[in-house]
């Protein structure tokens, strides 16, 4: 996958910024409510379609598989797809509670695999991450508050739909770049990706076993 092309620094579509933390995955969920397949399907939802979800979801019902989860993952969320798949998950866990606790506003955000990223490069970063799993579920956040950045809007939904030349900011436009062009299948968003996200993957997975029996 490679970022989408578009005008420099063009603000989000306000029709799906404000979309519901589990929207990019419930777009793979069979029985949509109708409303909401219309809208998914829609011209207006065209920067949630870029997102690889159908690849990462075909690596987490793949058995013996490996799925890495980056951020502020749940306990809970993370269980509960352990619980719907026979993969091998990776789950690099850090920063829960930053922006309550105002880690964030006070610049004091440590990241582990935010500082080797820093050290060696997005590239790199996703280049090893290749070699750990066939996919990556990653909430972003926690990456760029290590780097002291907290971009805004705009800029956060370009780089999870993966539109870089929408991205004002150069260190996230460089890491989404990165991620597009990784050599697995990767999911960016913030912390409603590696929560809510996870329950709305393990049902998607869990409906998709009953219906193959």
């Amino acid at each position: 996958m490679r970022c989408r092309s578009s005008t420099p620094g063009a603000p989000a579509p306000a029709s799906t910024s404000t979309r519901p933390p589990t929207l990019p995955f419930s777009r793979c969920t069979p029985d949509l409510k109708p409303r909401l397949a219309a809208l998914l399907h829609s011209a207006a939802a065209a920067p949630v379609r870029r997102i690889p979800l159908a690849a990462v979801l075909a690596v987490a019902a793949r058995e013996a598989s490996q799925l890495a989860i980056i951020g502020r993952v749940a306990p809970l969320a993370w269980h509960a797809l352990s619980q719907a798949t026979r993969i091998w998950i990776r789950v690099f866990s850090e920063e829960r509670g930053m922006v309550a606790s105002g880690r964030v506003a006070r610049g004091e955000v440590r990241s582990l695999l935010g500082a080797v990223i820093a050290r060696d490069g997005p590239e790199a970063f996703f280049a090893l991450l290749a070699e750990l799993a066939d996919a990556a579920i990653i909430d972003s956040r926690v990456l760029m508050a290590h780097q002291g950045r907290w971009p805004g809007p705009a800029d956060r939904f370009a780089s999870d739909t993966f539109d870089c030349a929408a991205i004002a900011d150069p260190w996230l436009r460089a890491f989404t770049a990165a991620a597009a062009s990784a050599p697995l299948p990767v999911a960016l968003g913030g912390h409603g990706l590696v929560s809510g996200g996870l329950y709305t993957l393990a049902e998607i997975l869990e409906r998709g076993r009953g219906e193959a029996r």
